[in-house]
């Protein structure tokens, strides 16, 4: 028990560390936490080596190694199979919502909007009631003009002026 009384803070810093190197792996951002976790272990290697000399300091630094790589497969396992997989923290696609979402772009081939922008090649049009991202295959649209939808191809949706 004495070991881990005057030890402590090394101890927390290594397992803050560990946590913030996995949470990292989960949260979008700018990699503050990935970033202050490597610091946190860095800071904990450091303490054990000026405490218990080199030798020491170079178990640490392989058992940190060692432990961050258990984290990180154990962590990546639950997010696939485990229950980080029923988590909040993981979108799904279903192949049902994928079929549905590819029948829905489908369905707008052959309708009509208005371009709101310019398209030079790219703009947006007003369909529906919706704006929508779109391209020409080439021409150049002024805003007001009637378009329609030629194709979809995965989030590109091509658009030809309708001549009246």
């Amino acid at each position: 028990m004495d070991f881990f009384a005057s030890n402590v803070t090394m101890i927390l810093l290594a397992v803050v560390g560990i946590g913030l190197i996995v949470l990292e792996m989960f949260l979008p951002g700018i990699g503050l936490p990935g970033i202050s976790g490597l610091i946190m272990l860095l800071a904990a290697i450091g303490l054990v080596w000026r405490a218990y000399g080199a030798v020491w300091g170079i178990v640490a630094c392989l058992a940190v190694i060692a432990l961050v790589t258990a984290a990180i497969v154990i962590s990546l396992k639950s997010a696939k199979n485990g229950r980080l997989s029923r988590s909040a923290l993981f979108l799904k696609q279903t192949p049902d919502s994928a079929q549905q979402e590819e029948k829905k772009k489908a369905s707008l081939v052959g309708r009509e909007g208005v371009t709101q922008t310019p398209l030079r090649p790219s703009g947006i049009i007003l369909l529906d009631g919706e704006r929508k991202s779109v391209v020409t295959e080439g021409e150049f649209l002024d805003a007001g003009k009637p378009v329609r939808i030629i194709h979809v191809n995965g989030s590109r949706i091509v658009v030809e002026p309708v001549s009246k």
